[in-house]
């Protein structure tokens, strides 16, 4: 997903169709620390090639890495954010990862010797998400002429040829741009969008881009010569809770579209940040069972709806838990739901790499039932659920895998650093990662130091320094201290979750962390 929150989103976090702090009924909220890693632990992940931004944006030149850390720094090379996969119908795999002004697509058949096969030009933006179905490659963004998504076409991808098929801006005539995007198979989720009050100067560039088209005309020649820094924005408005498309009558996204395209309004206009929009995953006969939930990150609240009826989504749940600060975004695995909380203090600075569990085999009385954290100090930021392993993308201490086999007894299991200068809470570091390729070789995407492509390898013994070290019930608070564990009873209350969350939006209003993605 995308990195962190645009500072309008605090003012517009407001769905209350149900408020109040919950933990779990009946059972305490498990409190899991895991043994403290070194900071630059590397272990479990195998390196097998590096792709850095200047590559993957043809901009090859060699020069002297500044950290970015807040919107309008610009880096020495193009920023990078996220990645997503593809698999071609002939088996290859291809990471396909997007920094400012480019989208490029990797061959990762061989791990070893990752190649660039192509690199499509794309409006210059510091936040990217792309998902794909079928043979397309859908790219949202925030760019204020990237209304809508691009669309790639990969159907010659094998033979190095990627075609930018995405329609004209009038498909997208309400001008909204999209932080992240969701699919479940059938349907694309177009996310924390805005609504872009075009002036003429943001007509005529998207005029002048030609809605998309592929990589033809003076306008895309001048694109290819590098990207450039994003103009000031026109004015912006949010956007709908979400944008549903169905994929097979409405594959390009047309909003026009007579019976592929649908908007939903949440109540209190709720913005959703980003969401897992999966099939019901219970019982058979529940009464849940063959339709689509969307679990989804409202910045305020964990919030799950019913989106089977792409015109009528409703509202099923809303959880607002202990220790909130900002809910970016959420993988399930059933019945559990796997949340990373932007979990920041009143210096900015993240208070440790943690992760919410929540039970949502009752999807009207979603509970918080666990949380688990490695004690280092990095913001978190996006993860995905592989069979009982949960490979997540932790800004400055780079990839790390849990093995959540026991839900409640988590295990780190492997680690890579790409970020090796510090653990803080900047937002540094790895932005996404994709674990799921048939092949099982992992990729990630780092802000300033471009692609990586592992091999996750055998996973080390189980030893008691690998396992949870404590695992006490609410209201105890474990936290990591001078790289030891530290359980302390602090029974942290409502006005001190309520300063952090606080200090948390003050923070993303000012631009700290700017911009699930």
């Amino acid at each position: 997903a995308a990195l962190s929150t645009p500072p309008m989103h605090a003012a517009i976090m407001r769905g209350a169709w149900r408020t109040g702090a919950r933990g779990s009924a009946g059972a305490p909220e498990r409190h899991a620390q895991l043994a403290p890693r070194t900071s630059h632990a590397q272990h479990g992940l195998q390196l097998l090639s590096h792709i850095d931004n200047g590559e993957l944006s043809d901009k090859a030149e060699e020069t002297e890495e500044t950290p970015w850390e807040a919107a309008g720094a610009e880096p020495s090379e193009p920023p990078g954010s996220d990645v997503w996969g593809y698999a071609s119908p002939s088996g290859s795999e291809y990471a396909i990862s997007s920094v400012s002004g480019t989208i490029a697509f990797v061959n990762v058949t061989d791990p070893g010797n990752a190649q660039v096969v192509a690199r499509l030009p794309v409006p210059p933006s510091y936040w990217y998400d792309v998902k794909t179905h079928g043979t397309l490659a859908y790219v949202g963004s925030e760019a204020p002429t990237a209304w809508g998504a691009h669309v790639f076409d990969m159907a010659a991808i094998d033979a190095g040829q990627v075609v930018d098929v995405t329609p004209n801006a009038s498909a997208n005539a309400d001008h909204t741009s999209s932080h992240n995007l969701a699919t479940d198979g059938r349907r694309l989720y177009r996310l924390g969008t805005r609504h872009w009050l075009p002036d003429a100067s943001a007509a005529s560039a998207r005029a002048a881009d030609g809605g998309g088209g592929g990589a033809s005309g003076a306008a895309a020649a001048a694109r290819a010569s590098g990207p450039t820094p994003p103009p000031a924005p026109p004015p912006a408005t949010p956007g709908s809770s979400f944008y549903i498309y169905d994929l097979a009558a409405n594959p390009l996204l047309n909003d026009s579209h007579p019976t592929g395209a649908a908007r939903y309004e949440a109540p209190g206009a709720a913005y959703v940040h980003d969401a897992h929009v999966v099939a019901y995953a219970g019982d058979a006969g529940h009464a849940y069972a063959g339709q689509t939930i969307a679990y989804a990150c409202l910045g305020d609240a964990l919030g799950v709806f019913n989106v089977t009826d792409m015109r009528a989504p409703h509202p099923l749940d809303r959880v607002v838990y202990p220790g909130l600060a900002y809910a970016h975004q959420v993988w399930t695995r059933w019945p559990h739901a796997y949340l990373n909380d932007e979990h920041l203090a009143e210096d900015g600075k993240a208070v440790r790499t943690t992760v919410f569990v929540f039970d949502v085999s009752d999807l009207r009385n979603v509970t918080l039932v666990a949380r688990f954290s490695n004690g280092i100090g990095a913001a978190t930021h996006n993860l995905f659920v592989r069979g009982s392993l949960i490979f997540q993308a932790n800004y400055a201490s780079g990839a790390r895998v849990y093995d959540v086999s026991e839900p409640l007894h988590p295990r780190e299991v492997a680690s890579f650093d790409t970020h090796p200068e510090n653990d803080g809470g900047d937002f540094v570091g790895l932005w996404g990662v994709y674990p799921f390729f048939p092949s099982g070789t992992v990729v990630g995407s780092d802000i300033t130091r471009g692609l990586f492509v592992w091999r996750l390898q055998s996973e080390p013994p189980d030893d008691r320094a690998n396992a949870l070290a404590q695992v006490q019930p609410w209201p105890w608070l474990v936290v990591g201290v001078a790289g030891a564990a530290l359980v302390a009873t602090a029974a942290v209350g409502a006005a001190v979750r309520h300063r952090l969350a606080a200090a948390s939006r003050r923070a993303h209003r000012v631009g700290v962390g700017v911009g699930t993605a």
